[in-house]
């Protein structure tokens, strides 16, 4: 039986603002930043792995990422651990490669927030606890403060969400941008190609209205801050990812009106009317 609470925790990532949030209160280690299904920088993962392993004596390995839980996987072989691993919360129609990969494997321990077929587990749900209420605000055709987030996965741009955002906002806005690899020359406001989590957390709590790609960092940090994303989804026929997930959790949140998904018919109208919801949390998982 795994003791989370008693067990040594070191948190492990590519280096960012959020290994450097998260070094705030965890032991942290940095990694080399790997794209999704770089098979050989993967698998060259695993040797640092065991090494910071051999240093922290953990209890056993825990990964929650897409290609790097493979490698995580071997280094908890080789450290004699065992090993867990959670599905991401955005695969909601199903598991990712490496999750379809990790659950044949008898001794890797796999966890889904969503019912999968197959041997997984379900863990609950953190989506569940998130509820949106209409505020009490004038729906006039107003100037909004709009913070707006591209992701920084590399090498993937996206163009798409830029120019449905370009179309929606008005001389009058206040925009700041995180664009990360979607270098544009024709931006109003002010951009940033990364920014600090304290930053970005401090831009998304004042904003009227965040814009933002599907990824699931973003959007869980839009809900926790009580805002109402609106999603942006990255689609693999466009070269923006290796595939569609982004979709899922997209219309996951819009079923359950925590969020907005932004299409060819998205207008000004739209943008302010999703300024005139906010997110509570009560506690409640799925």
């Amino acid at each position: 039986m795994l003791d989370l609470e008693k067990s040594r925790s070191m948190f492990v990532s590519s280096p960012g603002a959020q290994l450097a949030a998260v070094g705030q209160s965890w032991e942290v280690a940095a990694l080399p930043y790997v794209a999704p299904r770089a098979a050989l920088k993967i698998a060259s993962l695993v040797i640092p792995l065991v090494r910071i392993g051999v240093q922290v004596r953990p209890d056993f390995v825990l990964s929650t990422g897409a290609g790097v839980s493979i490698a995580a996987y071997l280094a908890a072989k080789r450290l004699r651990v065992p090993f867990v691993f959670i599905e991401s919360i955005s695969r909601v129609g199903g598991p990712s490669l490496s999750g379809r990969i990790l659950v044949k494997i008898p001794d890797a321990h796999c966890f889904s927030q969503y019912d999968y077929d197959g041997n997984w587990r379900r863990a609950p749900n953190l989506l569940g606890s998130f509820r949106s209420q209409r505020l009490n605000t004038s729906f006039a055709n107003r100037p909004l403060k709009i913070f707006v987030s591209l992701g920084t996965i590399k090498p993937y741009r996206f163009d798409s969400l830029v120019d449905a955002v370009l179309r929606v906002v008005s001389d009058q806005d206040e925009v700041t941008w995180q664009t990360g690899c979607t270098t544009r020359p024709d931006l109003p406001g002010r951009v940033n190609e990364s920014l600090p989590r304290s930053e970005m957390e401090e831009l998304i709590a004042g904003a009227d209205v965040v814009i933002t790609h599907a990824g699931v960092g973003t959007l869980l940090t839009c809900l926790e801050f009580g805002k109402f994303p609106v999603m942006g989804v990255r689609a693999k026929a466009r070269s923006e990812h290796v595939d569609d997930h982004q979709s899922q959790i997209a219309e996951f949140l819009s079923e359950r009106r925590l969020g907005t998904v932004i299409d060819e018919r998205f207008r000004r109208a739209d943008l302010l009317q999703a300024s005139q919801f906010s997110i509570e949390e009560n506690g409640d998982v799925l």
